[in-house]
């Protein structure tokens, strides 16, 4: 076998160069280190507060306004079926309304052929009071008999008064039942309208409210005519109402209606 030569041991400058080329190569190292270190201490906020943290908020952004947009729909939905239990509720109101104007409408027309009986009536007193006038005639000799004609007559003509007052009075009384159940009425269609939001149908509702407060002075006594003059006032104050602050509109009209209902209890 053939031996190999002995290396020769590095020498000291050798071992210094490696020294040094260790080192470089350790303080390369730890400059990396150190670079890489201070670019992820910076960039790591950085990507944090630009990309990061606006998506958070963004998303938090958008939960809120989910959540927001979600109680706005349950508070919507929460008035719409209020508002249709109320105009439910006024659509039954109309009807009962409506069924008691066709009674009193009834009333009316009895109460009109009860005045052509009396009419009738009338005639046949008035008859009787020619028949009654002829037998004066006759009896002029009797002073007796005449003072008992006189009596007789004054008690037919008595009957006959109060007879044809009472139809009078009975059909001034239907007649302003009617136009107070016809201004009820008038209210509810203009309650319903402003549900609705429609000012202009409302106004016009209330037409027939101004009509019957025209007619009723002649129907009414004098002590009702104050409480007739605040009707007047309290309808010029919803018209008023609905033209430039409908939001209150709605409450006018309330008192309206309770006004027009003491006024029928007062009757």
């Amino acid at each position: 076998m053939t031996e190999q030569t002995p290396k020769a041991p590095p020498t000291f400058s050798q071992n210094l160069g490696r020294l040094i080329l260790g080192l470089i190569r350790l303080l390369l190292f730890a400059l990396i280190v150190a670079i890489v270190t201070a670019a992820l201490y910076f960039a790591i906020p950085a990507l944090y507060r630009y990309l990061l943290l606006p998506v958070q908020n963004n998303r938090a952004a958008i939960e809120h306004l989910r959540q927001t947009h979600m109680q706005l729909r349950e508070e919507l939905a929460g008035q719409l079926d209020a508002q249709r239990e109320r105009i439910a509720q006024l659509e039954g109101d109309l009807a009962a309304e409506r069924e008691a104007r066709s009674e009193l409408e009834t009333l009316l027309a009895q109460q009109g052929e009860a005045q052509s009986a009396q009419v009738a009536a009338q005639a046949d007193l008035a008859a009787q009071l020619e028949t009654q006038s002829q037998a004066i005639a006759a009896l002029e000799q009797s002073a007796d008999a005449f003072d008992a004609f006189l009596t007789d007559l004054e008690a037919s003509l008595a009957r006959m008064e109060q007879a044809l007052a009472s139809p009078e009075a009975g059909i001034n009384s239907l007649q302003r039942q009617i136009l107070i159940l016809g201004m009820q009425q008038a209210i509810l269609k203009a309650g319903l309208h402003l549900a609705e939001n429609n000012a202009g149908r409302a106004q016009e509702s209330l037409a027939p409210v101004e009509r019957a407060l025209e007619r009723l002075p002649d129907l009414i006594s004098p002590e009702q005519q104050a409480t007739l003059a605040d009707l007047e006032a309290q309808l010029q104050t919803v018209l008023t109402a609905i033209e430039a602050r409908p939001f209150v509109a709605a409450q006018e009209l309330e008192i309206l209606s309770q006004l027009i209902q003491e006024f029928s209890e007062d009757e």
